[in-house]
């Protein structure tokens, strides 16, 4: 098996995993808020990413720190084809702290669709090796 098909089998397995597999706490950590503001979260909702971006970056100018505001921008600018600031946005929220699945699923699923192959399926590999260590 070529090296290419082999890191797409591992990816297209992580995904499967993702998608049947879905152990308690993983969509979010005890005591995570699902919300970092209403209104902001009500235009991602609403799928109006401009209006969900323009929001999510004033109350990232007050809470530089809110990993969820992160993570809430990041998916709002990949939906209107900014993969870079997508991806740049997941890191934030990572790297303040927000652990939950589906910011590591859509990472993964970012760097796919950037055509990095190999680090789709790193990301989503170890998340699911983080998963099953518990």
């Amino acid at each position: 098996m070529s090296g290419n098909r082999l890191l797409l089998s591992v990816a297209a397995f992580a995904l499967l995993l993702a998608c049947l597999w879905s152990p308690p706490g993983v969509a979010a950590n005890p005591g995570e808020e699902q919300v970092c503001n209403v209104t902001a979260d009500y235009f991602l909702g609403a799928e109006n990413y401009p209006e969900a971006i323009r929001l999510h970056r004033q109350v990232l100018r007050k809470h530089p720190e809110n990993a969820l505001a992160h993570y809430h921008l990041g998916f709002a600018e990949g939906m209107v084809g900014d993969r870079t600031q997508e991806l740049n946005e997941y890191r934030r929220a990572a790297a303040l702290g927000l652990s939950s699945w589906d910011l590591f699923l859509n990472t993964g699923l970012a760097l796919f669709e950037n055509g990095s192959l190999e680090a789709a399926t790193d990301a989503l590999r170890d998340r699911v090796l983080a998963l099953v260590r518990g």
